[in-house]
């Protein structure tokens, strides 16, 4: 009997192999769309093909695992990276899903190769990280541990995912007690040396379009907006101030920028990769987060270019991985309560969004601290307080004093404006709906500016002085479009931000990598003239063609970090350590804020969730060492306790 379904399941799994074969060799029937393939996604065959043989090792470590087809919640994770996968196929090649509607058995096939072969890459995935050691043992977490499982840390099984402990895996290991880690400032400079040769190109650093704005309000060539975030807006006045009043060059105002953020940055980066050595990670994940920050030519380019991207970004980082030590700390010292405190008033400060992001995650970690006892609750009240005050500090006195133009309305409406603007494009409509469209935009310019990719075209079109009356109804319009056509609007969602989730998606219409000239110079001409080094372009053109092999669309583009979440996010859920859920907050809220965005796949919208994947697999993999999640217990009937007292 054994050997029966031992034979039946190695042919299942040689037929979902073939399948996965077929789905990824197979290309699209392309047609008029061949032409934007290469810019947009991977193209399917050649070197996809020679992936795919690799992947007959992955269906057999697939057969041995145990208990893999109950995986319910990874099944249903992978069934939703296909379709992403094959839609965002379809929309990078023609621009909508004709491709899919117009081959469905095709696109069938495809989806139905991908599913599997998801499912147990990340199935295995969860495996390794099952396997990490336990805590150092000078470090508080492995201090709290139950004295049992310290005891035992040489004799703990692996966990398999989900499901527990599992006989048969190999034995964990424990770092030994005089073992000491590798300071953060060894990790940082590993890092930032690694990082030097892009230095040498880009001196004395990149300047963002963003921040070429910003200089121009910070020298008084434009009215100052808190369109772009006020605190970020000051650190770039206060970075002209010291390269023109005290050193008298641009250049050095810029490099003293860019200098003190890689700085910043390497050594954040570097107390990430300590953290996961702390927390006993698998070596293999430490070393791949060392190599990926050191390498990965998205960090080096960041930390040497002025913007406002770079700053959030380690924001993010810094206020995730104090949460995590909230959590696992009974009583968090004063440092970790002093940075979690000032990481939440840094995102609130450097992104004007940053105020959901940090009052959800810190309202959610308070409820759970609370509930836990005693006062564990303390650190994020206090933190709650902090960001609050900073809230009001800018709302309140900083924006008035400056006299700082509030956001426009238009930043946060990427979603609403391109549904309603492919609709127009797409369908004739009624004149009343039309008449209500055009008061606040103009109805005959809203078909040539359409983008799917980009919805600024759209929002520059919004008219001045529009009543909220006008508003009002242009809104009500945008719903009962959204009732009669909710195809169109998931298409005009879907095309302008599936690119966070399509893993090697290149968006042709902005900047990839920031380096080189990025902006309109025009704006502060005679006031800052700062030097662009001439090195830059042929980098970035060297860049541009590394896109045409897939490791490295896989490595820089934002899908498979949004990939990454999604799993981290979706994997905890099955162990019963899911309060490291409350950390993954954060990215959580960084991927939501990129999906509704204005660019889709952008780059620099995305660097949260770059500088996050390491961390993020951390947290699920001290989740997996947990244990799975213990079946519940059928309660007894009520007529089962006392079966014939009360007849």
């Amino acid at each position: 009997m054994a050997s029966t379904r031992a034979g039946i399941k190695t042919v299942l799994f040689t037929l979902l192999w073939l399948l996965s074969l077929a789905a990824l060799s197979i290309p699209f029937p392309m047609g008029a769309a061949a032409a934007t393939a290469p810019e947009r996604v991977l193209a399917d065959g050649g070197a996809w093909f020679a992936a795919m043989l690799a992947l007959g090792l992955l269906y057999r470590a697939g057969a041995q695992a145990t208990r893999l087809l109950r995986m319910t919640r990874l099944w249903v994770l992978a069934a939703f990276f296909a379709a992403v996968a094959v839609l965002g196929k379809s929309f990078g090649l023609a621009g909508t899903a004709e491709l899919v509607s117009a081959n469905p058995l095709h696109a069938l096939v495809m989806f139905l190769g991908r599913v599997p072969a998801y499912c147990i890459g990340m199935a295995l995935l969860l495996d390794e990280l099952s396997r990490a050691r336990l805590p150092h043992a000078g470090t508080r977490q492995a201090m709290a541990m139950p004295a049992p499982a310290q005891a035992q840390g040489m004799a703990r099984p692996a966990v398999n995912p989900g499901h527990g402990a599992q006989p048969g895996h190999a034995q964990a290991k424990t770092f030994k007690s005089t073992q000491r880690l590798t300071p953060t400032w060894v990790w940082g400079l590993v890092i930032l040396v690694c990082w030097m040769p892009y230095l040498f190109v880009v001196w004395p650093g990149t300047v963002s379009n963003d921040s070429i704005t910003q200089l121009a309000e910070a020298l008084g060539r434009k009215a100052l907006s808190n369109g772009n975030p006020l605190a970020q807006t000051g650190l770039v006045w206060l970075m002209a101030q010291l390269g023109l009043g005290v050193f008298r060059s641009a250049d050095a105002g810029v490099a003293l920028y860019i200098g003190v953020q890689a700085l910043l940055m390497a050594w954040l980066l570097g107390y990430a990769v300590r953290r996961l050595w702390e927390a006993g990670m698998p070596a293999w994940l430490n070393w791949l987060a060392l190599l990926l920050y050191a390498l990965c030519p998205v960090f080096p380019l960041f930390a040497f270019c002025v913007g406002k991207d770079t700053n959030f970004a380690m924001a993010v980082l810094w206020f995730t991985l104090m949460v995590w030590r909230v959590l696992g700390s009974k009583w968090p010292p004063l440092r970790t309560t002093a940075g979690l405190c000032l990481s939440a008033a840094a995102c609130v400060l450097l992104r004007n969004a940053g105020a959901g992001l940090v009052g959800a995650t810190l309202g959610v970690l308070f409820i759970r601290q609370f509930v836990k006892g005693g006062r564990l609750w303390r650190t994020p009240l206090l933190a709650m307080i902090v960001t609050t005050a900073t809230l009001v500090g800018l709302y309140a006195f900083a924006v008035p004093a400056l006299g700082a133009l509030p956001t426009p309305a238009t930043e946060n409406w990427s979603i609403p404006l391109q549904q309603v603007a492919r609709t127009v494009a797409s369908v004739p409509l009624p004149d009343a709906d039309r008449a209500a469209i055009d008061a606040v935009l103009p109805v005959e310019q809203i078909q040539p500016a359409y983008d799917g990719e980009l919805s600024d075209p759209v929002k520059g079109l919004w008219r001045e002085g529009v009543t909220p009356a006008q508003q009002a109804h242009f809104f009500a319009t945008w719903l009962r479009l959204g009732l009669r056509y909710p195809a169109t609007y998931a298409s005009a969602t879907f095309h302008n931000s599936y690119g966070y989730l399509y893993p090697g998606y290149v968006n042709p219409v902005k900047p990839t990598f920031l380096l080189g000239m990025e902006g309109r110079t025009t704006k502060i001409d005679g006031a800052f003239d700062f030097t662009v080094n001439p090195l830059a372009d042929p980098l970035k053109a060297q860049l541009k063609a590394l896109f045409a092999y897939a490791p490295f669309r896989l490595l820089t583009a934002p899908g498979a970090y949004g990939w990454v979440l999604l799993l981290c996010v979706v994997g905890v859920l099955g162990y019963r350590r899911r309060e490291n859920l409350i950390a993954m907050l954060p990215g959580l809220f960084a991927l939501v804020g990129c999906l509704a965005s204005a660019v889709n796949g952008y780059f620099r919208y995305a660097m949260p969730l770059y500088l996050l994947a390491p961390v993020l697999l951390g947290m699920l993999a001290q989740a997996a060492r947990s244990g799975g999640r213990e079946p519940r217990r059928r309660r007894p009937r009520l007529w089962a306790q006392a079966p014939h007292a009360e007849r």
